[in-house]
């Protein structure tokens, strides 16, 4: 049975990410400042290092690639929701070295050297991340 909940869009922002930043860190700072408590992310722009992940479901954890070179990102998308009461930035990203060789997944760490962002903010219930016992993975609780 699919769970869902009804939200209203909310506030639009265009902006860009700071250089030397974290991706996350910096957008998660960004929802916080801004009030923003759900909405939608999508990103552009070049990562000097980053570090992306998949999760093993036999394992029950991440396994981490790190990534130590100038990468474009071709995609970043993910979402806010909050998390112990905080904006949590949750992204996907896909990443493209100078001969098209892509590495993607699950994004835990970034220095940025350019990037550029949309945010969407949408408007409605909270939308909270709660440990989830089957998956080992904090998913959205919905109401």
């Amino acid at each position: 049975m699919i769970q869902s909940a009804q939200f209203q869009p909310g506030r639009v922002f265009l902006g860009r990410l700071p250089a030397e930043g974290d991706i996350i860190a910096a957008l998660g700072e960004f929802c916080l400042q801004q009030g923003i408590r759900a909405g939608w992310i999508s990103a552009i722009g070049t990562v000097r290092q980053a570090e992306v992940g998949y999760f093993d479901h036999q394992r029950g954890e991440y396994l981490h690639i790190e990534v130590a070179q100038f990468m474009e990102i071709i995609s970043c998308q993910g979402n806010v929701s909050l998390k112990d009461g905080q904006p949590f930035v949750h992204l996907h990203i896909v990443l493209s070295d100078a001969e098209g060789h892509t590495i993607a997944g699950h994004l835990f760490d970034s220095i940025i050297f350019v990037g550029e962002f949309y945010l969407q903010e949408v408007v409605g219930p909270d939308l909270v991340r709660k440990p989830d016992p089957a998956s080992g993975l904090s998913l959205w609780e919905l109401p």
